[in-house]
């Protein structure tokens, strides 16, 4: 179950936290590296989404001193849609309207298979964890529930309610989040983000909120800053359906996600550097400052 635990483990005088496992939102490091990476070929064999994956592997090991990660993938299908068709109907569609997006998006679901079931298995990763019907972000936050000392590695803010457990790097804008940061930010509780979003949806996954309730406006609600008599306020009270079902949306871990047993890796240096010498990952071999064999032996 959950505990209120701060998920600080810091060293004094040191800016990098010190943490027993680095848990990975796959898609945080997979899609952004394919856009910037999208010529990178090997054999004619698009490899920039898998290139840029482990270049972010490495910098996360030797910045967090920690080469322990759990590897979260989104499972076939989803319980959201269930409740929720139109649920990301947004981000489907944009993609279709454009070609180019939609290579790159079809690229990056091969590479991420690659990665998955070959590449970072060969080389002794060994905790992938996805879950049918379930998001990455489900087994994120299950993963925190259940362990201590986890640094997650996530861009999404659905997954600020869970900062009373665990930091979180948010890998594309290079920035550290702590539950102490997100009260100064914001001005609530971890826990409550769940009922922001609850209230005012989430634009992003095309979950509506309670009609003229945005982020602010939530929070404000949250705090008792709204009067009663803002129509607002009462559009809050009259929302309860619309409310109901966007917790059964947002609130993290969704019902039903399973444990995550985490097992040891067996990193094998050899067996990367062969999959490099495959995926014409010269650059990894040959620049000194991508200290690879230290990172496979766990002196990071």
């Amino acid at each position: 179950m959950r505990s209120t635990r701060s998920g600080n483990y810091g060293v004094p005088g040191d800016k990098r936290l010190m943490y027993r496992y680095i848990a990975v939102d796959c898609s945080s490091l997979l899609f952004g590296n394919a856009f910037k990476m999208k010529q990178l070929k090997a054999n004619e064999v698009k490899t920039g989404a898998i290139f840029g994956f482990l270049r972010n592997l490495l910098f996360l090991a030797q910045y967090f001193h920690c080469n322990k990660f759990l590897f979260c993938w989104d499972g076939k299908g989803s319980d959201r849609k269930k409740i929720f068709p139109e649920y990301k109907n947004k981000r489907g569609k944009s993609r279709k309207e454009d070609k180019q997006l939609e290579d790159i998006y079809q690229a990056v679901l091969v590479q991420s298979r690659q990665l998955k079931n070959e590449i970072l298995p060969q080389c002794g990763f060994n905790n992938h964890f996805a879950q049918e019907g379930k998001e990455a972000d489900d087994l994120l936050a299950n993963i925190v529930t259940y362990h201590d000392g986890v640094l997650m590695v996530s861009n999404d803010e659905d997954m600020f309610q869970m900062l009373d457990l665990c930091d979180i790097w948010n890998n594309g804008k290079q920035r550290m989040w702590s539950e102490r940061s997100f009260i100064k930010e914001y001005g609530i509780t971890p826990i409550q983000w769940v009922d922001v979003k609850a209230l005012g949806g989430c634009s992003s996954d095309d979950i509506p909120g309670i009609p003229g309730v945005a982020e602010k406006t939530a929070i404000k609600y949250l705090l008792g800053n709204l009067p009663v008599h803002h129509k607002t306020f009462t559009a809050i009270k009259n929302g309860k359906d619309i409310i109901e079902r966007n917790y059964k949306l947002v609130r993290l871990p969704m019902d039903g996600t399973k444990y995550q047993k985490i097992i040891p890796d067996t990193l094998n240096y050899d067996a990367f550097e062969k999959m490099c010498k495959k995926y014409w990952f010269n650059s990894f071999l040959e620049n000194l400052s991508m200290d690879w064999e230290n990172f496979f032996r766990g002196r990071v």
